[in-house]
């Protein structure tokens, strides 16, 4: 993601740049557990594009399991296997990501 900022300081970077760099530093850890909250947040399309392509193979290929926080629902659907909606500290929903209905779903207990 960040080729041509290799010689600039992270502080430097902009808020979805430095967000994409928290990311990659994580992923070099080689986790088997990745945590993540809100990774869509202030970046632009593209990259979140980008972002779902990575985590998706971090999963797949490396077998790396990811609990994600999101709001993007589209976003952590395209990533997910399953998913749970919180509201109020409770689970209220929970089902598979491939569902046809999930969005529908997580829509309607959200009110989205």
């Amino acid at each position: 993601f960040l080729p041509a900022r290799l010689a600039q300081k992270a502080g430097t970077l902009s808020g979805g740049e430095q967000k994409m760099l928290l990311l990659a530093r994580a992923l070099m850890g080689a986790p088997r557990l990745l945590l993540i909250d809100e990774v869509t947040e202030g970046l632009q399309p593209s990259n979140i594009d980008r972002i779902a392509a990575v985590l998706r193979a971090e999963a797949e290929q490396n077998g790396r399991a990811i609990l994600l926080v999101e709001q993007h629902v589209g976003f952590a659907l395209r990533i997910a296997h399953r998913y749970a909606v919180l509201k109020g500290g409770e689970k209220v929903a929970e089902g598979e990501a491939a569902d046809p209905d999930a969005a529908a779903d997580i829509a309607a207990h959200l009110q989205l």
